[in-house]
């Protein structure tokens, strides 16, 4: 059996910081943004849409939706007490929480975290329809063009007195017990209507996304901070080619730009990240206070790292000076503002028009590159790891012949991948060496390739980067102890590895 090496470096006297840090690039400036409605008087509103005639439509605690005027005049949109709709102190009182268009840009769909319901509401008339009880909350809420509605569960947390205490306690821990579901468009309009699920040991599902054009699902992952990506069967449904798209701190709501960018809003991070669905590629497109930002994201996995709870996290320290905690974004469907929901008492409208033009023109967070070049190696895509790489970007591993160009890079990664099928690379640290910065990291994989030993692989290594003027990786130094690599394969093949010429101090 033939492995192509492709990770790793070693330097000796490291500087390594936490994975949260950034020990490079200057942090991003402040960004403006004005409160919206001035005077506030919103509830929750946890999501929303933009109407055709310019309104926002956002979740709200009281009423089930409100409308936003251009002038901040907050009005009851829709009947949702004659659909059930019940507010505090009633026990099974009800929490709109995902709020997403329909195909056919008039209806909404409502989803209810803390009572299980699914609403169906007519922009036009307002009419307000109950169409499907879950035995436990639901986060988000889709529609797809054959008629299907999928759903994220975040945790099992049946309606009643206990459900927010049980939803919150699924966010302090991992719980494990989030999931994905499909309603047939031929169970749809039955008294009783079936859903299926699709994917479960999740940790605290949240958002969720159609991707019509790429044929894909996206879902956010909160307490695991990722987001994964299904290729979706668009007769029956069925979910396959499961991969890790991002790594990106706690997504919460996900939206999907006009222009194919995927965007989620990070609560614990209390930011926007645009994502490039194709590349995996993440920037930073708001975030009021980055210095704090980076200190409560530091916190969140120091706690997370120790097992400790995160809740204690969530208080206005965290997000001031937002509104409320960030929970959702509200993109407009042309030019114009956005609007950053979340669960203070007015949204934030930002101007977006500079990250429209690109992902180029965000602020870009050495953390969120190195998470995602760990995720491009575990997505057994080989081509999403060469485009972390310049042009003529040069990989070398244990002193051995270089790869040179994306395509040599690419087939480096291939082999790993084809080694490994299962393979996991995390990020363990951001670190500093003379001009380089240093990825550290830890693969873990099952070796059940062509001609594999069936062993179970744990190893550490790390890459000094050297940046181009590109933003990429122009050349990458790395090593790792080889002989325990081969030790763990249980073969005898370490002589075709380069020896490591020294080993990484642990982050």
């Amino acid at each position: 059996m033939t492995i192509r090496i492709a990770l790793g470096l070693a330097l000796v006297s490291l500087v390594c910081a936490p994975a949260s840090a950034d020990p490079a690039p200057p942090a991003p400036q402040v960004a403006e943004f004005e409160r919206f409605p001035a005077e506030g008087g919103l509830t929750h509103a946890e999501d929303g849409v933009i109407l055709r005639d310019g309104r926002l439509l956002v979740g709200d605690w009281n009423h089930g939706l409100v409308t936003i005027s251009p002038d901040g005049t907050i009005s009851p949109f829709g009947d949702f007490a004659a659909a059930g709709f019940r507010t505090k102190p009633d026990p099974l009182w009800n929490s709109p929480n995902g709020i997403s268009w329909e195909p056919d840009e008039r209806h909404v769909l409502v989803a209810d975290i803390t009572g299980g319901h699914i609403y169906r509401v007519d922009t036009v008339t307002q009419q307000v329809g109950r169409i499907y009880d879950h035995p436990f909350g639901v986060n988000a809420a889709i529609r797809d063009p054959s008629g299907a509605i999928w759903f994220t569960q975040s945790t099992e947390n049946a309606p009643g007195a206990g459900s927010e205490a049980r939803m919150f306690a699924a966010a302090d821990r991992p719980m494990g017990d989030g999931s994905v579901w499909r309603i047939a468009p031929t169970e749809l309009g039955k008294a009783d209507p079936r859903a299926v699920k699709l994917v479960d040991g999740l940790d605290f599902a949240n958002g969720i996304v159609f991707d019509d054009l790429r044929g894909r699902l996206y879902v956010a992952e909160i307490v695991a901070s990722r987001i994964l990506s299904f290729a979706v069967d668009a007769v029956t449904g069925a979910l396959g080619d499961r991969r890790v798209l991002v790594r990106v701190t706690t997504p919460d709501n996900l939206e999907l730009a006009a222009d194919g960018m995927l965007w989620a809003a990070s609560p614990f991070a209390n930011a926007l990240y645009r994502i490039d669905p194709d590349s995996g590629a993440v920037s930073t497109v708001f975030n009021p206070d980055p210095a704090k930002s980076s200190r409560m994201v530091a916190e969140l996995e120091r706690r997370q790292a120790a097992g400790e709870p995160l809740l204690p996290l969530l208080s206005p320290d965290l997000w001031a000076p937002m509104p409320g905690l960030v929970t959702g974004v509200i993109l407009p469907s042309g030019d114009g503002p956005a609007h950053v929901s979340g669960l203070g008492d007015a949204l934030v409208r930002i101007d977006v028009s500079a990250q429209s033009a690109g992902a180029g023109s965000a602020t870009f967070s050495l953390t969120d590159f190195a998470r995602n070049y760990a995720a491009a190696w575990s997505s057994q895509n080989p081509e999403r790891v060469a485009a972390f790489y310049s042009e003529g970007g040069r990989l070398v591993v244990n002193g051995g012949e270089p790869a040179i160009g994306r395509a040599a890079i690419a087939d480096v990664a291939r082999g790993f991948m084809e080694a490994f099928p299962d393979m996991v690379v995390a990020l363990d640290c951001i670190g500093a060496d003379g001009g380089r910065q240093v990825f550290h990291w830890t693969l873990t994989g099952t070796n059940t390739g062509p001609g594999g030993s069936g062993a179970r692989v744990a190893i550490s290594g790390a890459e000094a980067w050297l940046i181009g003027p590109d933003g990429l990786i122009a050349d990458s130094a790395g090593a790792f102890d080889a002989a325990d690599y081969a030790r763990q394969l249980a073969a005898t093949f370490a002589a075709i590895i380069p020896r490591n010429r020294s080993i990484a101090p642990s982050c």
